[in-house]
């Protein structure tokens, strides 16, 4: 596009603008309404992998995804993909709009004295994700450290890990290929353990309760759910959330390392509690979110719709805590007459509904609303979209539970047969 257009050869910096426009209340607070936009240096911008998008996975973009177009960065933070693209300006100076200056920037030294940058490329950074935060490591035992990996415009090319502060190193094992703009995750033995104990608990009679317990967990942490009240609450319930999602995890690797038989299929828990999580913190930010800015009411239409999407999400988590609290928790026929009665549609249809309603006359319904009152719903709406698709992925992996999974072998032996 930019070639098209034919930019000048002075050009310096290329201006996305976005349709999102309000009055910061954060100091320096501008005179007035101002639209979000962001630079991007020439060298990045006539980059192909630099993106205008109009469609994801070949529908038009969702409206929290930036629908009409929206820009896609790859390499550089979040905010530099411009979502509701309103016009493209290539510039001859450094580019000084509020959100490249006063928001979105850090603080540097240039000698010695302080230098506004704004934030652009990626900085190299590694997460582990195994243990996790507050987690309590058995004694003696051996234990894989989980993580991932990624930087800007680099591969990443090795990872380190230390379970002694520092004083001596070990080099992870990645688990994918070296790629640019990806994530790149990793591996550890810690095997700086004397002995290798197994977890003494059957994971067929100490897996369900558990599974049990996060649905339970998952459902108060919902708007309106039972520790949904205060921003303490739900952090906590989250932190408890995550800490029993460790322990099958856990039990579920042990029982399986140590190849015991079980009622229950060890891969669909493990599935289930990584989908588990993921939902747990979706309704956590959105309970989260409404808490620490409220939004004002909308129209009885489009709040009905809202209510329908979260009513689904609850009916969908409440079926499966009955199910699992059931005489029938075993039983896969069960399980998957349950998976069959949840369509897609339960979220999609009312999700729909909401977001049309919301993007009508151009956002009119929350033209109103302060810049910070906009952001929450429209985090909500994409976490809601996110839901949409993690709902079913988990109904799919909670209906497989029921039943020992097959190992390859015998599956090898069933697909010949």
């Amino acid at each position: 596009m930019l070639e098209r257009a034919g930019i000048e050869e002075d050009a310096c910096e290329i201006v996305l603008g976005g349709a999102d426009r309000g009055t910061p209340n954060e100091k320096p607070i501008p005179p007035g309404p101002i639209s979000y936009a962001r630079s991007l240096p020439r060298d990045k911008a006539i980059q192909r992998e630099v993106l205008i998008a109009y469609q994801m996975n070949g529908r038009d973009l969702p409206l929290d995804h930036g629908y009409p177009v929206r820009a896609l960065v790859p390499g550089h933070y979040g905010m530099a993909s411009v979502k509701w693209l309103t016009g493209i300006h290539a510039i001859r100076e450094p580019f000084q709009g509020y959100w490249q200056t006063s928001d979105y920037g850090y603080w540097d030294y240039l000698d010695g004295k302080p230098v506004r940058h704004a934030l652009g490329e990626m900085k190299l950074k590694s997460e582990i994700a195994r243990p996790s935060v507050y987690e309590t490591l058995e004694p003696n035992r051996v234990y894989t450290v989980f993580g991932a990996a990624w930087a800007g415009e680099s591969e990443v090319a090795q990872i380190a890990v230390s379970t002694d502060g520092g004083q001596t190193w070990a080099e992870a094992q990645f688990l994918d290929p070296a790629q640019r703009h990806t994530w790149r995750r990793w591996k550890l033995l810690a095997a700086a353990f004397v002995a290798f104990l197994l977890w003494p608990e059957y994971a067929g009679d100490s897996l369900l309760p558990r599974v049990r317990k996060v649905i339970s967990d998952t459902l108060a942490l919902a708007p309106d759910g039972s520790v949904a009240s205060t921003e303490d609450e739900i952090q906590r319930a989250n932190a408890d959330t995550m800490r029993i999602l460790a322990e099958i995890l856990h039990i579920a690797d042990d029982a399986q390392m140590e190849g015991r038989t079980s009622t229950v299929n060890h891969n669909a828990i493990v599935e289930a509690a990584g989908t588990l999580r993921r939902i747990a913190n979706r309704l956590a930010s959105i309970a989260t979110g409404r808490i620490v800015t409220p939004v004002p009411q909308l129209d009885p239409m489009t709040e009905s719709a809202h209510a329908a999407v979260l009513d689904a999400i609850r009916r969908h988590l409440h079926s499966w805590f009955d199910f699992f609290s059931s005489t029938d928790s075993l039983s896969s026929a069960a399980a998957q007459a349950i998976a069959r009665a949840h369509s897609p549609d339960d979220l999609r249809t009312p999700l729909e509904q909401f977001g049309s309603r919301l993007a009508e006359r151009e956002f009119a319904r929350i033209e109103s609303w302060t810049l910070d009152e906009r952001r929450v719903l429209l985090a909500e709406l994409q976490s809601m979209r996110r839901l949409e698709f993690l709902v079913p992925e988990l109904n799919r992996w909670l209906a497989q539970i029921p039943g020992p999974a097959l190992n390859p072998e015998k599956q090898k032996r069933t697909a010949r047969n």
